[in-house]
C-alpha cells in the first residue's frame, strides 16, 4: 500500500551545514526521503533557560507548552511518551519549523495557527477545527481533514512541520493521535529559522486530568459513517464501517477530536489524558489478562516503563473519571469465577477499587473536584448503575467534591461500536456545562 509521507530534510556531513541550509534546501517533491539523523547529538540541543534566538530547541525548553504525561530522558534534552493525545504548543518567529522524533507507527497531527497541516503537500488547509464548534455539530469534516499530517518512520529523523510560512509570529500545536501502548515515542527537539525567536505561551485558565478507557482515548472515532463511503487511505471497510482491522483502527483513532481534547481546547484549559483502551477498574474487556487495571499505570509518566514514576508538578482542577464500561461489558470468564463467583462480587470489588482510587487522588491533589462518568453501557447499565451507588457513598459520607453525568453512546459508528466524531462533540459539549457549574465559570 502506497502511503504518503511527510518531507525531511537531507543532511550532509555535518550538522553546522543543516543549521546554515537545511530548511531553505527542502523540496516538495520528495515526499519519501528519509534521511537517519542519529549524529543528531544530544550536547547540540542544550537551549537557555529562557525563550530566545536558538535555532534549535531541545524538548525540554521551558517555553513549550505540553498536555500530558512525558519522561525526560538521561540527556536531559529529550522526552519519551505513550500516553494518547500527548501534545506539545510552542509560539515561534521565522517560516518553517521542523521537528527530530524517534519511533515508528504513530501518527501525529499538525496545526499551524490553528490550520491543519496537509500530511500530502504541507499545505495549510482551510478546514480548521472551527468545524467543530457547536453550531456546526452535525457538520462533518472532510476526509482529508481526517488524515494525520505525518507518520513516524522508524529511527531518528527530521521531519519538516509546515510549508514555507509569511514572516512573522506563529503557534505550533504537535499532537499525538493513535494508542501505541508498547511503542512510546521520542521528541529531541525542534528546529526553526536562525535568528528566528521562540516565546513563550499565555497559561491555561485551570487544569484538567481525564482518566478512562477507549471512549476517552477517542478509539477509532473517525472510521467513515455509512453516509460518508470511500475510505480514508484506501481501506475496504465492512458496510456500516463499524468492523475495522489493526490498521485500520490505528489510523481511524483519533485522540486529538475526543471528547477530552476537544473539551480541553474549548475551555481553555491544559490537559492530560491518562486512559488505556480495553482497561478497567477491577477488570479489564472480556476479563483480559494482557494488561492490569488502569489504577496499576496510573503513577507512570510512560504507560510502557513500569519504571518511569510520575512526578511533574501539574495539578488538576477537575478529574474527569470515566471507567467502568469494560469491567461490566462482557460475561465473566472461565478464569475469573475464583474470584468474582457472581455478578454481585464484581459490584462490590469495582465499588471498593473505584472509592480507593478516589481517595488516593483526593490526598495527592487536596482541593481537586471529580466529575464522574457513566454511560449507557451494555446490557443492563450495569456501569451507570455502579457509578451512582459510588457517588451516593461520597455523598453519605460528606465528601461535597464529588459530582457525576451521564453520557450516551447512542450511534456507535466509530470502529467495534465506539462514540463517532459527533458523538465526542456532544460529550465534549455536555462535559463543558457540567464544568462550568462546578467551577463556577
Amino acid at each position: 500500500m502506497h502511503r504518503t509521507r511527510p518531507l525531511f530534510i537531507t543532511c550532509s556531513l555535518l550538522l553546522s551545514l543543516l543549521i546554515l541550509s537545511a530548511c531553505s534546501s527542502l523540496s516538495l517533491n520528495k515526499p519519501h526521503n528519509i534521511i537517519s539523523l542519529d549524529y543528531f547529538k544530544p550536547k547540540l540541543l542544550n537551549d537557555s533557560i529562557t525563550c530566545g534566538q536558538n535555532k534549535i530547541i531541545s524538548a525540554t525548553n521551558p517555553c513549550l507548552l505540553i498536555n500530558g504525561r512525558t519522561q525526560v530522558m538521561n540527556d536531559s534534552n529529550t522526552r519519551k511518551f505513550d500516553w494518547p493525545g500527548t501534545e506539545f504548543n510552542l509560539k515561534f518567529s521565522g517560516t518553517s519549523i521542523s521537528v527530530v522524533m524517534s519511533g515508528s507507527q504513530t501518527y501525529f497531527d499538525v496545526y499551524i495557527n490553528g490550520n491543519k497541516v496537509n500530511q500530502t503537500n504541507l499545505n495549510l488547509m482551510n478546514k480548521t477545527t472551527q468545524a467543530f464548534k457547536s453550531e456546526n455539530l452535525f457538520k462533518m469534516p472532510t476526509k482529508e481533514f481526517l488524515k494525520p499530517s505525518f507518520e513516524l518512520t522508524l529511527g531518528k529523523n527530521l521531519y519538516k512541520l509546515t510549508p514555507k510560512l509569511n514572516k512573522g509570529i506563529h503557534t505550533l500545536r504537535l499532537i499525538k493521535r493513535n494508542e501505541t501502548i508498547s511503542n512510546p515515542s521520542q521528541i529531541h527537539g525542534f528546529i526553526i529559522d536562525s535568528l528566528a525567536t521562540l516565546m513563550p505561551l499565555k497559561p491555561k485558565k485551570f487544569n484538567l486530568e481525564f482518566i478512562g478507557d477507549s471512549y476517552t482515548v477517542g478509539y477509532g472515532n473517525t472510521s467513515p459513517m455509512e453516509r460518508l463511503r470511500g475510505n480514508i487511505d484506501g481501506f475496504d471497510q465492512d458496510p456500516t464501517s463499524r468492523n475495522c482491522t489493526d490498521k485500520e483502527l490505528s489510523l481511524y483513532t483519533n485522540s486529538s477530536l475526543n471528547y477530552a481534547t476537544q473539551l480541553s481546547h474549548q475551555l481553555n484549559a491544559s490537559y492530560q489524558i491518562n486512559s488505556i483502551s480495553g482497561i478497567g477498574v477491577a477488570r479489564n474487556y472480556n476479563g483480559s489478562k494482557s494488561l492490569e487495571p488502569l489504577i496499576n499505570y496510573y503513577n507512570q509518566s510512560v504507560i510502557s516503563d513500569r519504571t518511569s514514576n510520575y512526578d511533574d508538578d501539574f495539578k488538576p482542577d477537575v478529574i474527569i473519571i470515566a471507567l467502568g464500561t469494560n469491567d461490566f461489558s462482557t460475561v465473566l470468564q472461565d478464569h475469573e469465577i475464583a474470584k468474582y463467583p457472581t455478578r454481585e462480587a464484581l459490584y462490590r470489588e469495582f465499588q471498593k477499587k473505584y472509592i480507593l482510587f478516589i481517595g488516593m487522588l483526593r490526598t495527592k491533589y487536596p482541593g481537586v473536584q471529580f466529575l464522574l462518568v457513566a454511560n449507557n453501557s451494555w446490557p443492563e447499565n450495569e456501569q451507570r448503575n455502579q457509578i451512582r451507588k459510588i457517588v451516593q457513598h461520597e455523598l453519605i459520607n460528606s465528601k461535597s467534591d464529588i459530582h457525576s453525568i451521564d453520557l450516551d453512546n447512542l450511534m456507535g459508528l466509530g470502529c467495534h461500536w465506539h462514540p463517532g466524531l459527533k458523538t465526542h462533540k456532544e460529550w465534549s459539549l455536555q462535559i463543558e456545562r457540567k464544568i462550568n457549574k462546578i467551577l463556577e465559570l
